[in-house]
Protein backbone atom coordinates (compact mmCIF):
# COMPACT_ATOMS: atom_id res chain seq x y z
CA UNK A 1 0.00 0.00 0.00
CA UNK A 2 1.42 3.35 -1.01
CA UNK A 3 1.47 6.53 1.26
CA UNK A 4 -0.06 10.12 -0.20
CA UNK A 5 0.35 13.48 1.60
CA UNK A 6 -1.76 16.15 0.87
CA UNK A 7 -2.19 19.51 2.85
CA UNK A 8 -5.75 20.50 3.64
CA UNK A 9 -6.83 23.95 5.14
CA UNK A 10 -7.68 24.75 7.96
CA UNK A 11 -11.61 24.39 7.30
CA UNK A 12 -11.35 21.16 5.20
CA UNK A 13 -9.21 19.40 8.41
CA UNK A 14 -11.89 20.55 10.61
CA UNK A 15 -14.40 19.13 8.46
CA UNK A 16 -12.77 15.92 8.07
CA UNK A 17 -11.88 15.44 11.66
CA UNK A 18 -15.74 16.23 12.51
CA UNK A 19 -16.52 12.97 9.68
CA UNK A 20 -14.26 10.65 11.51
CA UNK A 21 -15.91 11.08 15.12
CA UNK A 22 -19.17 10.76 13.10
CA UNK A 23 -18.07 7.81 10.98
CA UNK A 24 -16.03 6.27 13.81
CA UNK A 25 -13.15 5.39 10.95
CA UNK A 26 -10.02 6.28 11.23
CA UNK A 27 -8.60 8.71 9.03
CA UNK A 28 -6.97 6.44 6.25
CA UNK A 29 -10.13 4.90 6.02
CA UNK A 30 -12.45 7.65 5.70
CA UNK A 31 -9.89 9.69 2.90
CA UNK A 32 -9.54 6.28 0.63
CA UNK A 33 -13.62 6.01 0.66
CA UNK A 34 -14.41 9.19 -0.58
CA UNK A 35 -11.60 8.95 -2.90
CA UNK A 36 -12.51 5.37 -4.37
CA UNK A 37 -15.89 6.66 -4.51
CA UNK A 38 -14.56 10.10 -6.33
CA UNK A 39 -12.82 8.32 -8.56
CA UNK A 40 -15.44 5.94 -9.49
CA UNK A 41 -17.91 8.73 -10.07
CA UNK A 42 -15.40 10.33 -12.41
CA UNK A 43 -14.95 6.84 -14.03
CA UNK A 44 -19.18 6.95 -14.64
CA UNK A 45 -18.89 10.39 -15.72
CA UNK A 46 -16.49 9.47 -18.66
CA UNK A 47 -18.76 6.57 -19.99
CA UNK A 48 -22.23 8.80 -20.21
CA UNK A 49 -19.88 11.35 -21.84
CA UNK A 50 -18.93 8.87 -24.49
CA UNK A 51 -22.30 7.54 -24.55
CA UNK A 52 -23.91 11.00 -25.68
CA UNK A 53 -20.71 11.40 -27.82
CA UNK A 54 -21.74 8.25 -29.85
CA UNK A 55 -25.33 8.58 -29.45
CA UNK A 56 -25.23 12.37 -30.92
CA UNK A 57 -23.34 10.46 -34.27
CA UNK A 58 -26.24 8.38 -34.57
CA UNK A 59 -28.81 8.14 -37.43
CA UNK A 60 -31.75 10.61 -35.57
CA UNK A 61 -34.63 8.01 -36.57
CA UNK A 62 -32.07 5.66 -34.49
CA UNK A 63 -31.06 7.95 -31.66
CA UNK A 64 -34.68 8.97 -31.07
CA UNK A 65 -35.41 4.86 -30.87
CA UNK A 66 -32.64 5.30 -27.80
CA UNK A 67 -33.82 8.35 -26.25
CA UNK A 68 -37.96 6.29 -26.13
CA UNK A 69 -35.63 3.42 -24.40
CA UNK A 70 -34.08 5.34 -22.09
CA UNK A 71 -36.90 7.33 -21.40
CA UNK A 72 -38.47 4.30 -19.92
CA UNK A 73 -36.02 3.89 -17.36
CA UNK A 74 -35.90 7.19 -16.48
CA UNK A 75 -38.15 6.10 -13.74
CA UNK A 76 -35.84 3.56 -12.05
CA UNK A 77 -33.05 6.25 -11.53
CA UNK A 78 -29.84 6.28 -11.92
CA UNK A 79 -28.69 3.71 -8.65
CA UNK A 80 -24.83 4.32 -9.42
CA UNK A 81 -24.84 8.10 -9.19
CA UNK A 82 -28.08 8.83 -6.80
CA UNK A 83 -26.78 11.39 -4.45
CA UNK A 84 -24.53 12.99 -6.74
CA UNK A 85 -25.56 16.90 -6.68
CA UNK A 86 -24.34 17.20 -10.49
CA UNK A 87 -27.39 15.36 -11.81
CA UNK A 88 -30.94 16.68 -10.91
CA UNK A 89 -33.77 14.11 -9.45
CA UNK A 90 -35.79 13.62 -12.66
CA UNK A 91 -32.75 14.89 -15.08
CA UNK A 92 -32.09 12.73 -17.92
CA UNK A 93 -27.89 12.26 -18.10
CA UNK A 94 -28.11 12.03 -21.76
CA UNK A 95 -29.39 15.89 -22.36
Amino acid sequence: MSVITIRLDEELENLLNQEIQLADKSRSDLVREALEQYLAYRNQERLRQSIVLEMKNLPADVRQEGLAVAEDFLPYGDEAASGQASQEKGSPWWK
